[in-house]
């Protein structure tokens, strides 16, 4: 009897080190140890640990870079990222890795700025995540109208209105789908043409949550925390999402109760992922967020049909 494939998408934000406010505190200056750092020890603890897919292919990651109006306004470039790192992109392009587009942006004005400037330097991305788990429809509907192939931004379930975030993801379904016209956060026709790729939700319940969250699957978390659910998403999923930041790989002073700030608890949980791949009889492989726009045109995985929507 053939195994059922497992797709795993690994993802990586290239944020700076203090992306979040709420874990770091007020951000005094913009820095990148994350990006310098734990990113080199990332890979090499990957190769170090020989990870392989059922076919024998190495890890391939896809990378989301920060570009938008607000690293112009620290740098006088949206790109500066992708002229910062450029060997390091090239080369990880070369290994077959993908790079994506991640702007931090809220408004439709600044989302083309950030874009025009792509295009002016002819940097072409087939994928985006949208920083912060913001999405809007016209944001949604802009992506789509550049020819943007996959947004992969949902938080299936999640919803979010403080001083750190605005996100709403009501109804979003956990598979990929086509975003309705009229409702980014469903599948419903008429659709646009853009698929949407959510990003993995897993059950925790960190020491100082209150009762269990829905959380997205953050390499970075606490094995221990969240391998149970690990073990069910293997068993109920055809695809796993996974993310990390780069600042997530570095060791700080004050000890996280979720997140690990070590470079090996990212490695753990994606060795975890491999072997309990392999416990329950499934086809491990590693692939990109392009690869799923692929393999859902090739009805490799299966996406959350369009249905008429009823508008009262």
């Amino acid at each position: 009897m053939a195994e059922s494939p497992l797709y795993v998408a690994i993802t990586i934000d290239l944020d700076p080190d203090n992306f979040d406010t709420s874990i770091f505190g007020p951000a005094l200056n913009i820095s990148w140890r994350g990006v310098e750092q734990g990113i080199p020890s990332l890979l090499t603890a990957v190769d170090t640990a020989r990870l392989e897919d059922s076919r024998g292919r190495r890890p391939r990651f896809t990378w989301f870079v920060r570009s938008d109006t607000g690293l112009y306004r620290i740098y006088g470039t949206s790109l500066y990222l992708f002229e910062r790192f450029k060997t390091f992109l090239r080369g990880r392009a070369q290994c077959g890795d993908e790079i994506g587009w991640h702007p931090h942006v809220t408004e439709l004005d600044e989302l083309q700025a950030s874009f025009q400037a792509l295009q002016e330097q002819e940097v072409h991305c087939a994928s985006v995540r949208v920083g912060n788990a913001f999405h809007s429809n016209s944001l949604m509907a802009a992506l789509a109208g550049w020819g943007l192939r996959v947004d992969s931004t949902a938080l299936p379930g999640r919803v979010r209105h403080d001083r750190e975030r605005t996100l709403d993801w009501t109804g979003t379904p956990s598979e990929p789908y086509f975003p309705s016209l009229h409702d980014y956060r469903i599948p419903s026709a008429p659709a646009h043409p853009i698929l949407e790729v959510p990003m993995s939700m897993i059950y925790t319940k960190a020491s100082y949550d209150r009762s269990g969250l829905f959380r997205y699957l953050n390499l970075s978390y606490r094995n221990a925390i969240v391998k149970e659910s690990i073990v069910q998403s293997i068993q109920q999923e055809e695809l796993l999402v996974a993310i990390v930041h780069p600042s997530e790989l570095l060791e700080r002073g004050t000890k996280h109760p979720l997140i690990s700030f070590d470079c090996k608890e990212a490695i753990a949980n994606i060795v975890f992922i491999s072997q309990e791949a392999r416990v329950q009889g499934r086809e491990l492989q590693y692939i990109t967020i392009a690869d799923i726009a692929r393999l859902v045109q090739e009805k490799n995985i299966s996406y959350a049909p369009n249905v008429p929507q009823t508008r009262s």
